[in-house]
C-alpha cells in the first residue's frame, strides 16, 4: 500500500514539472530496442520553479521467453552532487 502510495505522489509530482513525458520517452526507447539507460542525469523543474538532478536509470524486463515485457528503473537524487561539482568548476576557473 505504501509502495502504491508513493508510486502516486512521485507521478503527481512528475507530471507538475513537466516531466512525465521525458520519463515516458525513455520508457518507450527501452521498450522498442532493449538498451539499458545508465545513470542518465536530468535536470527537473518543480512546480514551484526550485530545480533538481536526478541520475536515471532503466532496463527492459523480460518474460521467460526473452521477450520484453516493461521496464524497470530508479532514480536517484544528485542535486548536491551537481551542486559540488559546479563549486569545484568555479574554483578551478578563479
Amino acid at each position: 500500500m505504501i509502495r502504491i502510495l508513493l508510486f502516486f505522489i512521485t507521478l503527481i509530482v512528475l507530471s507538475s514539472c513537466g516531466t512525465i513525458s521525458r520519463f515516458e520517452e525513455d520508457d518507450e526507447e527501452v521498450l522498442k530496442t532493449g538498451k539499458f539507460i545508465i545513470n542518465k542525469i536530468e535536470k527537473l523543474t518543480n512546480a514551484d520553479g526550485s530545480q533538481r538532478w536526478v541520475s536515471v536509470t532503466k532496463i527492459p524486463r523480460f518474460d521467460h521467453e526473452g521477450n520484453i515485457i516493461g521496464t524497470m528503473g530508479i532514480s536517484r537524487d544528485v542535486t548536491e552532487w551537481k551542486r559540488l561539482e559546479e563549486l569545484h568548476k568555479s574554483e578551478e576557473i578563479s
